[in-house]
């Protein structure tokens, strides 16, 4: 992942060793230096491991510092990588599987959003920024993860080193579309059901069952499991009506890879722009204007239907019956 990143953005992540404090003894500290001048722009605290009572469920990054200047004096950002990786025994490696590589990924981005800015005030820098652009930064890093070229250099064999089968790779390609209209589905009733506990009177609600049943039925194949989201999720609330951010941004970082597919995924030039627009700009400008100046226009809607081969064909107009008589077909 550390030789992604320094190939796409020309920075260089290395290890801090014991030059900086850290909050644990299983934390990481590294120093994040541009590549052009060799000035450190940032510290990251990557903490991978499961501590059971304290740190076991789930993965997201925080910061110490975002960077900015406050009281006249320029401060630069300390990230924050947290994760729920077991730990392995002594001498042994970590194992991850696809989706746990795709959530290192995921959660680096964010790291970079906040490790990149160049806002001069902490209020708009990094993650301080609209909730429809905050999970663009790091949806996008998860693209390079199930790129062919990229898998091939870390989808080896622990012990022999031995890459994996190109058509294994290509399954775990596969696999990330399996399902992707359930998966929508399911990302939308989260949307839904956190606006409604938003939205709604609270003299309204007669239980969290029968709130989250009306949303099922608005959203879902199938009627609501023996599981109750809204007293079991609790990343989902914390997003205060804006969880529909997820498949927005989503949208979003699809459309701007879809720059990288057709020009290389490591293409110098929309690099540089994805750096400056995206992760260096962030919450200061617009999030439609950054978008327009990666890729020239206005955001593509079906960037995401696209990627996943969801994208309904489209009539051409000359098939369509026109005239004063007749009504145009949807």
């Amino acid at each position: 992942m550390h030789a992604h990143i320094e190939k796409l953005f020309d920075i260089r992540i290395k290890d801090a060793g014991q030059k900086y404090p850290v909050y644990h003894p299983d934390v990481k500290v590294y120093e994040v230096s541009d590549k052009t001048d060799g000035h450190v722009i940032g510290l990251l605290y990557a903490d991978y491991y499961a501590r059971p009572g304290e740190k076991n469920i789930g993965a997201w990054t925080d910061y110490f510092r975002e960077n900015g200047t406050a009281a006249g004096i320029k401060r630069y950002p300390l990230a924050i990588n947290s994760y729920d990786f077991a730990k392995p025994a002594a001498g042994q490696p970590l194992l991850l599987s696809p989706e746990e590589v795709k959530t290192l990924f995921h959660e680096f981005g964010h790291a970079l959003h906040t490790l990149l800015s160049k806002a001069k005030y902490p209020s708009v820098a990094g993650l301080n920024c609209a909730i429809d652009f905050l999970e663009l930064p790091s949806q996008l890093q998860q693209n390079w993860m199930l790129q062919e070229d990229v898998l091939a250099t870390f989808a080896k064999h622990h012990q022999t080193g031995q890459p994996l089968a190109p058509e294994k790779i290509k399954k775990i390609i596969d696999m990330d579309k399996f399902n992707a209209p359930q998966y929508g589905l399911y990302m939308t009733f989260w949307a839904m059901l956190d606006m409604k506990w938003s939205t709604t009177d609270p003299q309204d609600i007669k239980s969290v069952e029968a709130l989250e049943d009306e949303v099922f039925a608005e959203s879902s194949l199938f009627p609501r499991g023996a599981l109750c989201t809204s007293t079991s999720f609790d990343h989902l609330l914390g997003y205060a009506a804006g969880f529909y951010g997820y498949k927005w941004a989503e949208t979003l970082e699809a459309d701007i890879f879809e720059e990288f597919r057709d020009k290389g995924i490591y293409d110098s030039a929309t690099a540089k722009r994805v750096r400056e627009k995206v992760y260096e700009e962030g919450g200061v400008t617009d999030a439609e204007d950054l978008i327009a100046a990666v890729r020239g226009r206005k955001p593509d809607a079906d960037a995401m239907f696209k990627r996943e081969g969801l994208a309904p064909e489209k009539t051409r107009k000359k098939d369509l019956p026109c005239g004063p008589d007749k009504k145009r077909q949807p």
